[in-house]
């Protein structure tokens, strides 16, 4: 949890560059009661790199949820302020309350019957991966999946 987060995007480039959709990481957090480490584990989807013909004729999908960590911590869901990496509820209960709506209004994702609740995470490179691992937790409590960890355009 405590390796930088661009070393990370780096490993995920390098995946992308295979033309590999999805990995799984494995962060290894320090139990606080004495108990060792515990290893968590996560799938990611990782996006294709952006064709620079397409990226000013795409109109973005109105139903992406991103959630951003700022330099100094907070969380931002679509640009609208939800707490900070201590304190994930806000964000937490934001995204829970955004799927159950989705349910009640039919809201699928495309060519299928599954609620819409794909979610990429977007980060400064110069932030612990162990912060991330912390919003992926959050996420994957509201039952946000799959989850997409942006690489291209990140601050440093």
């Amino acid at each position: 949890e405590s390796v930088q987060y661009k070393t990370v995007v780096s490993l995920l480039n390098s995946i992308r560059k295979a033309k590999i959709e999805r990995a799984g990481l494995v962060v290894i957090k320090t139990n606080n009661e004495g108990m060792g480490a515990i290893p968590t584990m996560f799938e990611v989807k990782i996006p294709p790199e952006p064709d620079q013909s397409e990226i000013s004729i795409t109109k973005p999908n109105p139903l992406t949820l991103v959630v951003e960590i700022s330099k100094t911590g907070d969380l931002l869901l679509n640009k609208e302020s939800t707490g900070q990496i201590g304190e994930t509820d806000a964000l937490t209960d934001r995204l829970i309350n955004i799927f159950k709506e989705r349910e009640e209004r039919g809201v699928f994702r495309e060519e299928t019957n599954e609620i819409e609740k794909t979610i990429f995470i977007k980060a400064p490179r110069s932030i612990k991966y162990g912060d991330v691992v912390k919003v992926v937790d959050a996420v994957k409590i509201a039952g946000g999946q799959p989850i997409g960890l942006q690489i291209d355009d990140l601050n440093e």
